[in-house]
């Protein structure tokens, strides 16, 4: 690869991204649509391109609804015990708050395993895996660069299900402490009564939530996207000498990573965790606010030097399944107030600029550099 290639052009790869800036939940035609503009533009670049087909399984968002559920029935339980046997009554609510934590690891088992939810319809996405021929110098390296196609919208924004979920799970807890002064004899009876209401009527929200096809994911991944087509015409001129490059545009991302689990659970057999490196991208766009979720050991170099946060319980991102087998996966995003507009149909193209976009560009090709350098 030239040492001093910078041929990205930002504002192709902003108009890539804007054209696949309308609503496109997953099984909707908008994401037939997109799917089908992110194949062709692969194809008119020269790739060798693939569309595998998945079954949406068992959603994350399911096994909230029936967890919102149990919960519910729980906070009722544990209401009717306080009384007469408030430390059962505190135990109770200890369960339901261990049942909490339990959320993602289940959601994970079914990924791994892409078993279908019996109860749902039979909804169907697509990967998109678009490959550069594997160069005669090859040094074994892999990269895969990642980003999801599919948008939603809900009810409750992204910045009101952080704040909702994160005062509910602190009302529980002490919810549950009250309980136990109540056994000493020492509670506020009005206090807990507010805390009992609050969390209540915060569950029955969040069962409430609701998704609709509203978003035109400008932010939420249109700009990845984007960044992700640039990157195939400029190394299409410039083929990596040395490591092989591969490009997966994912689907039903926002149904609990289903597209990166269908890839992981088609395509173990082919990966070499100590030679593969997974980029994704989320949130591309914004200027100046570029993070790496999260920091591994063995990446390279330019990598490393980035801003890092963790991903916390709940943000899902395509990196998850294949950290969780071993692989060298991270996320690059953008993090903003903007941010807080994804899920809404106020996410629209205009919050991405190709300066942002192209601000990532040169973070990817340092790396390709780098790795061309071993």
């Amino acid at each position: 690869m030239v040492s001093g290639l910078r041929e990205f052009d930002s504002n192709r790869a902003s108009e890539n991204a804007r054209a696949i800036s309308f609503p496109r939940e997953t099984g909707s035609k908008g994401e037939r649509q997109a799917a089908d503009f992110i194949a062709k533009r692969f194809r008119d670049l020269g790739l060798d391109v693939k569309e595998e087909e998945f079954t949406l399984f068992f959603s994350p968002w399911f096994l909230l609804k029936i967890g919102l559920i149990i919960g519910f029935i729980l906070l009722l339980l544990s209401r009717l015990l306080v009384n007469s046997h408030p430390v059962i009554a505190s135990l109770v609510i200890f369960v339901l708050m261990v049942a909490m934590l339990f959320t993602g690891p289940m959601w994970q088992w079914f990924g791994r395993r892409g078993i279908k939810n019996p109860w749902g319809k039979d909804r169907r996405s697509k990967n998109i895996i678009a490959r550069f021929p594997e160069p005669e110098t090859s040094s074994g390296q892999a990269l895969y660069l990642m980003a999801h196609y599919d948008s939603k919208s809900q009810s409750l924004s992204l910045g009101g299900r952080i704040i909702l979920i994160s005062a509910t799970v602190a009302g529980c807890l002490l919810l549950g402490l009250t309980y136990l002064l109540q056994a000493r004899g020492s509670v506020n009876i009005i206090v807990q009564d507010g805390i009992f209401l609050f969390v209540t009527v915060s569950t029955v929200i969040l069962f409430l939530n609701r998704t609709d096809n509203l978003s035109p994911g400008g932010i939420d991944n249109a700009g990845s996207i984007g960044l992700l087509l640039e990157l195939a015409e400029i190394l299409g001129k410039n083929l990596p000498k040395k490591i092989n490059v591969t490009f997966i545009a994912t689907g039903a991302e926002e149904e609990g990573l289903m597209g990166a689990y269908a890839f992981l659970n088609a395509h173990r057999d082919e990966l070499n965790s100590e030679r593969t490196l997974i980029l994704n991208f989320d949130g591309i766009g914004i200027k100046g606010k570029l993070r790496l979720f999260s920091k591994i050991k063995g990446l390279p170099e330019t990598l490393s030097r980035l801003p890092s946060l963790p991903t916390f319980s709940g943000l899902m991102m395509d990196h998850i399944p294949f950290k969780s087998e071993g692989f060298k996966a991270v996320t690059l995003a953008c993090v903003s107030k903007e941010a807080f507009k994804i899920h809404t149909e106020r996410d629209t193209i205009d919050l991405i600029s190709p300066e942002g976009i192209g601000e990532t560009e040169g973070v990817i090709l340092d790396v390709i550099k780098e790795l061309e350098s071993v």
